[in-house]
C-alpha cells in the first residue's frame, strides 16, 4: 500500500493540535488523507521510519540543488 507522505509543516500542525479537541484526530485524518491511527502516531511522536527516510532524502536533494545553484552563480557570463 502506498502511504501519504506529509510535509514537516503538516506534521507540526498535527503535533501542535494534540490534546486540543477530541474531534481533531478525525479532522486531521480527513484533511491529510491519512488514517486516524496514523494521526495518533504523529501526536505521540511515533513517526514511521518510511516518513523519516522520505524527509531525510528530501533534505539531501535540497542541499544538492542548492550546491548546484551555487556553482552556477560562480560561472562567468
Amino acid at each position: 500500500a502506498r502511504s501519504t507522505y506529509l510535509s514537516e509543516e503538516a506534521i507540526k500542525e498535527i503535533k501542535d493540535l494534540s490534546g486540543k479537541d477530541p474531534n481533531i484526530i478525525h479532522a486531521m485524518a480527513k484533511k491529510y488523507h491519512i488514517s486516524p491511527s496514523r494521526v495518533k502516531e504523529y501526536m505521540e511522536n511515533r513517526e514511521r521510519k518510511q516518513q523519516v527516510r522520505y524527509q531525510n532524502a528530501d533534505n539531501f536533494w535540497d542541499k544538492e540543488i542548492e550546491s548546484i545553484y551555487d556553482l552556477y552563480s560562480e560561472l562567468p557570463y
